[in-house]
C-alpha cells in the first residue's frame, strides 16, 4: 500500500514538473497511460513521448508508448469539447491540432468564440490594470503631498528647504493631476469593452 502511495506521489511530481528532467525512479515507476492523458488532458501532442524517450534513455529505460498512446487518445475525449474549446480561447491558448477529425469540429466552434472573448477580455483588462496602476500612485502622491504640506508647516523647516519643498509638491500634485486625467480618458474605452464583453455573453450564454 506505501508502496503504490509512492508511486501515485512520484507520477504526481513530474506531472505537475511539467518538462523537469525525469530522474531514474520516475522512469521506472511512471504510469505512462496516466502521463499520455494527462498531457493530451493539457492539450499537448503524442510528440511529448520523444522528450521522455530522451529523458528515461539516459537511465536506460524506455516509455511504453503503447500505454502512452493510450491514455493520449483518453484524454483527448476531455479536451476535445467545444467547453474546453471555449476555455482554452479565452485563456488564449495555442491549439496544437491534437484533436481527431470527428472531435476538431465541435472543439473548434467553441476555440473560435473562446478567441472572441480572449480579445475583449485582454483589453478589458489592459484598461483594468492601467486604471488601478494609476490610482495607486495617485495615492502614494497624495500622501507624499501631504507630508510636504506638514514640512512646510512646520517652523522648523529653512526657508531653503521650504523653497525646494514647494517645488515638489507641486511637481507631484502636478503628477497626480496628469494620471487622474488618464484615468477619466480611460474609463470610458473601457466601458465599452464591458459592453462587448456583455454582448458575448448575450449571444453565446458563455461568461
Amino acid at each position: 500500500m506505501r508502496y503504490t502511495l509512492y508511486i501515485f506521489c512520484m507520477l504526481f511530481v513530474f506531472i505537475m514538473a511539467g518538462c523537469s528532467t525525469m530522474n531514474k525512479e520516475q522512469c521506472t515507476s511512471a504510469n505512462w497511460h496516466a502521463i499520455g492523458q494527462k498531457d493530451a488532458e493539457e492539450g499537448k501532442s503524442t510528440s511529448n513521448i520523444n522528450e521522455y524517450s530522451k529523458q528515461c534513455a539516459e537511465h536506460q529505460i524506455t516509455p511504453n508508448e503503447t500505454q502512452y498512446s493510450s491514455g493520449h487518445k483518453l484524454g483527448l475525449i476531455s479536451y476535445c469539447t467545444k467547453d474546453n474549446g471555449f476555455e482554452q480561447g479565452k485563456k488564449g491558448k495555442k491549439y496544437a491540432g491534437i484533436c481527431p477529425v470527428e472531435l476538431e469540429t465541435v472543439f473548434k466552434s467553441g476555440y473560435v468564440i473562446g478567441t472572441e472573448y480572449y480579445a475583449v477580455l485582454s483589453v478589458k483588462k489592459s484598461y483594468e490594470t492601467k486604471i488601478n496602476a494609476n490610482n495607486k500612485k495617485i495615492k502614494k502622491l497624495i500622501k507624499q503631498v501631504k507630508k510636504i504640506t506638514s514640512k512646510l508647516a512646520d517652523s522648523e523647516t529653512s526657508s531653503q528647504d521650504k523653497k525646494q519643498l514647494r517645488i515638489d509638491r507641486v511637481a507631484k500634485g502636478y503628477e497626480a493631476n496628469q494620471l487622474a486625467i488618464d484615468v477619466q480618458n480611460i474609463r470610458p474605452k473601457l466601458a465599452v469593452e464591458e459592453h462587448k464583453y456583455t454582448e458575448l455573453i448575450r449571444k453565446y450564454g458563455y461568461q
